[in-house]
């Protein structure tokens, strides 16, 4: 941290409680990078056919309308993984991503981390490799 001298007292406090907040703050929820499903994107966007091979790997069940995304649900009903071409028709899912949910259903990123339906965390990019 830079040292700044300051003309006033206020100052002077304003400065410290600043270094006192930026001290050993740490991040309340870190990503979990050391996941199987986080280490699908340590090397950038994984393909399509790795994260189908991982859903599979994990006992979920595959299914797709005519004109749908590739959806995987584990045992209890819960979508965890929808696998999207990509779309004109919805700002911010043009190009090919994945959306993740956790057990419970909420939305992730594929860190673990909660994401909202519309952040660019629920539009992970990915390499459209499927047929």
């Amino acid at each position: 941290m830079d040292i700044v001298e300051a003309e006033t007292t206020e100052e002077t406090d304003l400065v410290t409680e600043a270094a006192d907040e930026s001290e050993g703050t740490a991040d309340p929820n870190p990503p979990d990078t050391g996941s199987p499903q986080a280490k699908l994107f340590e090397d950038g966007p994984p393909k399509a056919s790795d994260l189908e091979k991982y859903a599979r790997d994990q006992g979920w069940t595959r299914s797709q309308t005519p004109d749908g995304p590739v959806k995987y649900t584990d045992d209890n009903g819960v979508v965890r993984m929808t696998i999207k071409k990509g779309s004109p028709r919805a700002p911010g899912s043009g190009d090919p991503h994945v959306e993740i949910r956790n057990g419970d259903g909420v939305r992730t990123d594929p860190y673990g981390n909660p994401v909202t339906r519309k952040s660019p965390g629920n539009h992970t990019p990915i390499t459209w490799d499927l047929g």
